[in-house]
């Protein structure tokens, strides 16, 4: 994947049940179309893999890694590790943000380099 300005990664387990909410958030973004979205999918055993593999199909900026289950760190840094984008944040996966959270990429940019 090439580099982008921001990495969003969401490490899942056991989220069929929310997960394409959460990325429904996600993809209402602005520029979500420019971001790198990583999914690593920790060992879930219901069908949050299978989710993420749809929206696959649709957005190819969304990323899924399956590993088996370590953790919410773990998983973090699986993502950290594939992320392309100059600035990486974290989603939970039974989360969704507003519209507004793309202004994250905007203050970051506006703050040359400077993060608080």
């Amino acid at each position: 994947m090439n580099k982008t300005d921001l990495s969003i990664i969401i490490p899942a387990y056991n989220c069929g049940h929310c997960i394409s909410t959460c990325l429904d958030s996600v993809l209402r973004q602005e520029n979500a179309d420019k971001y790198d979205i990583i999914v690593v999918n920790d060992g879930s055993k219901d069908a949050t893999a299978q989710s993420v593999q749809q929206y696959q199909t649709q957005h190819k900026n969304i990323r899924i890694i399956n590993q088996p289950n370590s953790g919410v760190s773990f998983a973090r840094n699986a993502g950290i590790n594939i992320a392309t984008g100059e600035y990486i944040t974290f989603i939970d996966a039974d989360d969704i943000v507003g519209l507004s959270y793309s202004c994250v990429e905007q203050y970051l940019n506006n703050k040359n380099n400077n993060v608080y």
